[in-house]
Formats: C-alpha cells, sequence, structure tokens
C-alpha cells in the first residue's frame, strides 16, 4: 500500500512538472512573439518616419559640415561667441557625427529605393509598381503631393492610397533592415 502510494505520488510529480513545464513554454513563446510583433512594429515606425522625413534628411545631409576644416571655423566662431571657455568642440564633434549617420543612412535608403524601384519595374503586378509610386510620390519626390493628389494621379480611392503607403513602407522595412527584419520580425 505504501509502495502504491509513493509511484502516485511520483507520477503526480511527473504530471505537474510536466504541465508546469509546457506551460512555461507556451507563456515563453508568446512572449517572444509579442516582443518579434513589437520589433517589427518599431522597424515599420522607423521606417515610416526615415521616409516621411526623407526630404528634410536629404537637405540636411546635403548642406552638414562633413570636412575638418568646416568644422575649425565653426569651433572658431562658437568661440568667438560664447568665449574661450566653452564646449564648442564637442558640439561640433557631435554635429559632425549626426551629419555622417545621416549621410550613411540617407546613402542606404536611396539604394534602397532604387532597388525597390528595380525590382516593380520587372515585376507582373501593376499594384506593386503603384505602391511604388504612389511611396515615391508622397515621401520622395521634390513636391509633396497631397493623398488626394496621389488617388486621383493613379485613379484610385485615398484609402487605396493608405494601403499601397503600407505595403510598400513594409517592403522598404525589409529592403533597409535586410535579414534582420526577417529573422528578428518573423514577418
Amino acid at each position: 500500500m505504501s509502495r502504491e502510494k509513493n509511484l502516485s505520488q511520483e507520477e503526480i510529480i511527473k504530471i505537474a512538472a510536466k504541465t508546469g513545464a509546457d506551460a512555461a513554454l507556451v507563456k515563453f513563446e508568446q512572449q517572444r512573439k509579442q516582443e518579434d510583433r513589437h520589433w517589427s512594429d518599431r522597424r515599420f515606425r522607423n521606417t515610416k518616419m526615415l521616409l516621411s522625413n526623407y526630404r528634410d534628411f536629404k537637405e540636411y545631409s546635403l548642406n552638414a559640415i562633413y570636412d575638418a576644416e568646416q568644422s575649425d571655423e565653426c569651433v572658431d566662431i562658437m568661440d568667438m561667441m560664447w568665449g574661450p571657455h566653452n564646449r564648442a568642440e564637442q558640439i561640433v564633434e557631435s554635429i559632425k557625427r549626426s551629419a555622417v549617420r545621416t549621410k550613411i543612412i540617407m546613402t542606404h535608403i536611396e539604394g534602397m529605393l532604387s532597388t525597390y524601384s528595380y525590382i516593380t519595374l520587372n515585376t507582373k503586378n501593376p499594384a506593386e509598381r503603384r505602391r511604388y509610386d504612389v511611396l515615391y510620390d508622397r515621401y520622395i519626390s521634390e513636391e509633396q503631393i497631397t493623398i488626394d493628389e496621389i488617388a486621383l494621379k493613379y485613379s484610385i480611392e485615398p484609402r487605396t492610397v493608405y494601403m499601397d503607403i503600407e505595403a510598400a513602407i513594409e517592403r522598404m522595412s525589409r529592403l533597409i533592415f535586410g535579414i534582420d527584419y526577417i529573422l528578428r520580425g518573423r514577418c
């Protein structure tokens, strides 16, 4: 009788341990999926932010100070404005780092826009090409075009313009972030 009781307790312990482990695995998988969605959403938002600010970033990267000669002139001017005991050199270094980083990112975005354009030129799906064109008109072209103007230009509803933009940004996210977007975002 005592032996049966011990076996039953052992079986109960095994069942409880397996149930607990299974529940922990389910919870872990749910948290991993939630984290993956968070990263995917974050990359999507970052791509949208980069594209929404494309024109400003382009101007910034074209007009920012890059070389040492220009930065030395800025330090001299800042020293005259604020006096010799300031942080002018640190400020200029920060501006230079930002300018270089922006230039690198803009070069990458322009390369991926070129890649996206090439992909859509070689597709048999006209909606894919339209999505690129809508994205370009909305964020990249020199003149910013409104949603209604884009809808009129492509003979589509404004809602379709928004859906095209979302799909194009999703595609651009994959191009900008590469394999990390797929592996981390589980798209």
